[in-house]
């Protein structure tokens, strides 16, 4: 980092961060005014450098670790725009800032974190979904959906951080997930499966109809690697008392 950079972000650490004015009730309201200045200055000149990539955007993404900046839709899409950037430790930078930035369910956020899934490129399909475990709330039907679609990625690493991220936005027992969840019981590849097995006890309550009645008809398929997988997880969804 070069000397006007270290300045950069010397300077905002120093500036006092947004929601945090000197004093209540006793602040001159020509102090307040300069204050929304400030913030509003803030925003818009760490966004211009986010928008410009390369070193300039590691750097406004360092001075977010030490200032905050308004959540403005601009912010937020050039955070967002980050996630997509080709370097690592940028994509990684940018997942950082956003919990204090975007909130969850926001919409313009799921809209940019959709356009990752979606990347030709796995690592940033990889870091899509851990934005998408940041601002999806839990439950929503739309996260889960785009976090399902990858439960057979291409990639390794893709599928593999699905069934994680699933883990921690889905509700117990919900349907949508039972299926995907059966649909990959199925996959020919052992790594799907495995992670199959895991997720199961972590989204499924023991006793869930549906859940049984697809293992017990997986129990059926003339492939012995799918019996045995619906074995595995047949124990832990049986309701108690069963046998």
């Amino acid at each position: 980092m070069n000397e006007l950079d270290g300045a950069f972000v010397l300077a905002f650490a120093l500036t006092p961060a947004v929601g945090r004015p000197p004093s209540p009730s006793h602040v001159p309201e020509t102090t307040k005014i300069d204050n929304q200045q400030l913030t509003e200055d803030r925003s818009d000149e760490i966004c211009s450098r986010l928008e410009q990539g390369g070193e300039t955007r590691r750097v406004a993404l360092e001075a977010l670790t030490v200032a905050t900046i308004k959540p403005t839709k601009r912010a937020i899409l050039a955070i967002c725009a980050c996630l997509q950037d080709a370097c690592e430790e940028t994509r990684s930078a940018a997942l950082g800032t956003m919990p204090c930035i975007v909130e969850r369910g926001n919409e313009c956020a799921m809209l940019a974190i959709s356009s990752c899934l979606q990347h030709s490129n796995p690592d940033i399909r990889l870091t899509g979904l851990d934005a998408l475990s940041v601002v999806a709330q839990k439950g929503d039907q739309v996260a889960i959906e785009r976090a399902c679609d990858h439960l057979q990625d291409d990639s390794l690493k893709v599928r593999s951080n699905a069934f994680a991220v699933l883990a921690r936005i889905a509700s117990l027992d919900d349907d949508q997930i039972v299926d995907a969840l059966i649909r990959c019981l199925h996959d020919a590849r052992m790594d799907v499966r495995s992670a199959v097995i895991a997720t199961f006890p972590k989204l499924v309550q023991p006793g869930n109809a549906r859940a049984i009645t697809a293992l017990l008809l997986a129990l059926q398929s003339p492939l012995a690697e799918i019996r045995r997988t619906a074995l595995d997880i047949i124990p832990g969804v049986k309701a108690k008392g069963d046998r």
